[in-house]
């Protein structure tokens, strides 16, 4: 994302793309939720956006150092995020 730094036409059109594609997701996991009758803790919207950027940091952080975290306790967190317990 540096480059959309740089470049603020592209930059505004990748984040144009990104809040529609990630509206539409939202929009979706909300049915699902409705459906099942769950709701978050906070906006679906917010949720997503929150879950991609801890995704983005563990992505970073694997890429620099494959040793630093176990996919195991990569995957506690977003159990332990999306409100689960992580037991089967």
């Amino acid at each position: 994302m540096i480059y959309a730094a740089r470049n603020r036409r592209w930059g505004e059109a990748v984040r144009q793309q990104n809040r529609a594609a990630l509206g539409d997701f939202a929009a979706r996991l909300r049915a699902v939720n409705v459906a099942r009758g769950e709701t978050l803790p906070i906006d679906e919207t917010l949720f997503l956006s929150l879950v991609l950027i801890v995704g983005r940091g563990v992505i970073q952080e694997l890429t620099v150092d494959p040793q630093s975290i176990a996919v195991a306790d990569v995957e506690a967190m977003f159990v332990s995020l999306a409100g689960g317990s992580g037991a089967p």
